[in-house]
């Protein structure tokens, strides 16, 4: 097995590199179009300081892509300094917290979170459902334009994914029992989701929108938002509630019982660095690219493709992820509660970390 093991190995480090590589082509077709565009994008009166945010947003972005292109291409993957195990009471510790990384993550939801928020505000009544009369939610048609209220439903989801990024970090130095802990912590902010608007865009496939409107949306539009709805299951339950509880019980399980590699943190995994950057991009780049088309900096055919392209980058990190760390009860047990007990997270997400625990230390 451990030979097996280490044959996959170089295969997936090949197929992580050239997904850094794919990366750095995307961010590099999206600054050529911010410059052809004279990085007007990011001045003007109107919104201005949404514009700031988002270009100081867009710089963190690409700082990150370039600290995984020198972690590939030096050979670097992890800290191990930072990230050395000890063995106490036969529990995996780590013996400090990653703060490079934690503070490029934490940085970057917060970014993320103040310029959704900021582009509420500052266009807000421009983009307000009196004025904007979408048939169904998305960015993707060319007739679409992004209403305060997604502006709102993305505000929430960043706040999360904030949320989500902290607890990844600091479960790497707790044992089971405040793993558990703040793994339920963690699901909290979903008390407050009544507070934010809900936008669905299955509309957009599922036959319920304006014939008028039915007739502007081509195939190709309607295939990628069924793929991203997909995708929005997979992270919901795959990458966020089973990630959580994987997370919360493994993290204080004795080191004989693991049965897998645990000498680096999720938090410091090539995998994890690519999945957590490539799905931030993916949150913001949907709106920027088809704000790009608005401005008709960017058509829509290349947006489109651009967005495809961006859509099959995340897609390859959040497979690795999800096969290297999530295991399968707490996967299939919060797939299982969509159905059964829907608009209760908190609640699902409590008794998807206990039948996770039961099943693994039991």
């Amino acid at each position: 097995q451990q030979q097996q093991q280490q044959q996959m190995a170089p295969s997936i480090l090949d197929v992580e590199k050239g997904t850094v590589s794919l990366l750095v082509i995307f961010f590099t077709f999206v600054f050529v179009v911010i410059i052809s565009a004279q990085f007007r994008m990011f001045l003007g009166r109107y919104g201005r300081l949404h514009r700031v945010l988002g270009g100081v947003y867009f710089t963190w972005l690409v700082f990150g892509v370039w600290r995984l292109f020198a972690s590939v291409t030096s050979k670097q993957l992890t800290d191990h300094k930072s990230m050395e195990l000890k063995l106490d009471q036969s529990l995996c510790e780590l013996k400090e917290l990653d703060f490079s990384n934690f503070s490029y993550d934490v940085v970057l939801g917060i970014l993320g979170s103040i310029t959704t928020f900021t582009a509420a505000y500052e266009f807000g009544a421009a983009h307000s459902e009196k004025v904007v009369k979408n048939a169904a939610s998305g960015a993707i048609d060319d007739h679409a334009t992004v209403t305060t209220s997604e502006m709102l439903e993305h505000g929430f989801y960043q706040l999360l994914n904030l949320a989500h990024i902290i607890f990844i970090h600091l479960v790497g130095v707790c044992n089971t029992a405040m793993g558990c802990f703040l793994g339920v912590l963690v699901v909290m902010p979903w008390l407050a989701r009544s507070l934010f608007p809900v936008n669905s865009f299955s509309a957009n496939y599922s036959g319920t929108k304006k014939d008028e409107v039915k007739k502007q949306s081509s195939w190709i539009a309607k295939l990628m938002y069924r793929i991203k709805k997909m995708q929005y299951l997979l992270y919901k339950h795959g990458l966020l509630h089973a990630l959580n509880a994987s997370l919360a019980v493994n993290y204080g399980r004795p080191c004989r019982d693991l049965g897998k590699n645990v000498s680096d943190s999720i938090s410091s995994d090539l995998s994890f660095r690519l999945y957590w950057l490539t799905l931030n991009t993916a949150y913001t780049h949907e709106f920027f690219l088809q704000t790009l088309v608005k401005r008709r900096y960017l058509s829509q055919r290349t947006m489109l493709l651009a967005n495809w392209s961006l859509m099959i980058i995340a897609t390859v990190p959040a497979c690795v992820v999800l096969g290297k760390y999530v295991l399968i009860v707490p996967l299939f047990a919060s797939l299982a509660l969509q159905f059964i007990n829907r608009k209760h997270e908190v609640t699902n997400n409590i008794i998807v970390i206990a039948v996770t625990l039961a099943t693994t230390k039991f």
